[in-house]
């Protein structure tokens, strides 16, 4: 899982780590599946994404 929230970085969800989204790196061979939860957020994470290079349909796809 990532997540932008410090109080989360570090932790687990369902067993999984929570890491920085500024440790991403684009992955053709595994790429990101968002959930966006609260409103507003998909902007946001949608520009950070083309920021450090990440390719909507490539490199993600939007869930929610």
């Amino acid at each position: 899982f990532v997540d932008i929230n410090p109080r989360k970085i570090g932790g687990t969800r369902h067993g999984a780590p929570i890491v920085a989204a500024e440790n991403l790196q684009p992955n053709p061979d595994t790429p990101l599946l968002v959930a966006v939860g609260r409103r507003g957020a998909r902007t946001l994470i949608e520009a950070s994404l083309a920021k450090w290079r990440f390719e909507n349909g490539r490199d993600y796809f939007l869930l929610a």
